[in-house]
């Protein structure tokens, strides 16, 4: 997956694009804004991401990006974040931004299989095919239900309604769940008929089952968001 600025080509793991939300976890705050004294290219041109192996063991396998969040996944399953964290959308408990990797903490008894990044928020796909949230739950994002706007969700939260999900997406501000059955879930904003549920007035609090002439007798095997729409994969039962 891809954020809105940066990139992330091959292992052990290059960044470059903007990191003025510390989205590329190697440049500091003070560098930030256009390469700081050093110039342009300290984040146009590739350069590895070095984070502290005693904190950070393994061996990067895998890399998730939100809009300017990051996150890495180690062939031992740890899971380390950095980027703007003004929503929680880091999940590490506080509101600070990271400029360089920080430890993702999981806490449950499963192993995390995906990771999905919206625009100020992310999702969370373990082994147990369940699904989990955190960040800005404006507009129903998170599919947590209706919540009060002064509660912060910085934290992984369960989706309810959800059950054997092998795939999981997220656009600007919406998310997006796939099942083994091939039906596809989705909440978030809908002004732009993102969740293809023919509605652009009312946004989904909590996950709805895709639907649409056009995917009757049809299976989906992928389902991703953009900024403001989505994209899936199909076959149909002829």
């Amino acid at each position: 997956s891809s954020g809105i600025n940066a990139e992330w080509p091959l292992r052990p793991g290059w960044t470059w694009g903007c990191a003025e939300q510390g989205q590329l976890g190697r440049v500091a705050r003070f560098m930030s804004v256009r390469g700081g004294r050093r110039g342009l290219d300290t984040i146009l041109a590739p350069q590895v991401v070095r984070f502290n192996k005693r904190k950070c063991p393994g061996k990067v396998t895998a890399v998730f990006c939100g809009a300017y969040h990051t996150f890495l996944k180690t062939d031992i399953g740890t899971c380390f974040v950095f980027g703007l964290n003004n929503y929680g959308q880091c999940g590490t408990g506080s509101l600070e931004d990271y400029y360089c990797p920080a430890p993702f903490k999981w806490t449950k008894d499963t192993k995390i299989v995906q990771i999905a990044g919206g625009l100020h928020h992310t999702v969370i796909l373990d082994d147990a095919g369940e699904v989990y949230s955190f960040g800005r739950m404006h507009y129903g994002r998170l599919g947590l239900g209706k919540l009060s706007e002064e509660e912060e969700m910085n934290t992984p939260q369960l989706v309810g309604g959800l059950s054997d999900v092998e795939q999981i997406g997220a656009g600007g501000a919406c998310s997006y769940a796939l099942c083994k059955s091939g039906i596809a879930f989705a909440w978030g904003m809908a002004t732009n008929l993102q969740l293809s549920n023919g509605d652009d007035e009312t946004d989904a609090w909590e996950p709805i089952q895709v639907t649409g002439k056009q995917l009757e007798n049809s299976i989906l095997h992928m389902i991703d968001g953009g900024g403001q729409h989505a994209c899936a994969l199909i076959t149909r039962d002829e």
